[in-house]
Formats: C-alpha cells, structure tokens, sequence
C-alpha cells in the first residue's frame, strides 16, 4: 500500500503519526499513536471529515470514555459508544482542536500533492 508520513502532531498530551495512504478508508492504531486517512476521497470535507472523525475517537479512546453498549442499546446505537460529562467534553474538544489546528494544514497540503500525482 502506497503511503505518505505526513508529520507528527501532539493534541496537548499525546503525540500522533498521521498517514496518508492510499484508499477512501480512514483508521487509527491507539497503541502506535497512528492516524490514517485515505487519500482516495473527492472533496476536502470528506479528508476533515475522515481526519476528525480519527481523531475524536482515538482522543475518547485515550480518556476512556469508550464503551460497550449493552444488548439492548447494540440495536439502538452501534458496537460501540462514548459516554462523558461537559467537564469531559469540554477536554475532548481542546485536545482535538490542538491536533486539528496544526495537522490539517499539512495533511490538506499533503492531499492536493497526492491527486496531482
């Protein structure tokens, strides 16, 4: 799979390795402290979309606010679900704003190098 380093980014407390890579599909590795996104996508709210979307859930993962939902709430909600209080909240959202505001320049940068490929 063909992929690009594009930096190291920190949210405040942890440090990241973003990816760029090839595909539509976006991950993350909470234990290596790595972000993939897929370069394959159309529009760059599809990029922020699949950046933030990394991000927010590897942040809650770290704060421990993710959790398995019990068999009645799986047929409402999913696999998984992140429960916080505001105080939480309030941590999630300046952690991911840290991350964000440093890492998106580069990963857009990165993105419209790659398509012109």
């Amino acid at each position: 799979m063909k992929q690009k380093t594009v930096g190291t980014y920190s949210d405040g407390t942890k440090k990241y390795k973003l990816l760029l890579a090839e595909g539509d599909d976006s991950c993350a590795w909470n234990s290596e402290a790595v972000i993939r996104v897929g370069a394959d996508v159309n529009t760059v709210a599809e990029l922020f979309d699949n950046l933030l979307h990394e991000i927010q859930e590897d942040i809650c993962n770290t704060m421990g606010l993710r959790h398995k939902p019990t068999s009645q709430q799986v047929r409402f909600g999913g696999k998984i679900m992140f429960i916080f209080d505001h105080a939480e909240y309030c941590e999630l959202c300046s952690r991911v704003s840290n991350f964000m505001a440093v890492a998106w320049p580069d990963l857009l940068k990165a993105w419209k190098q790659w398509r012109k490929k």
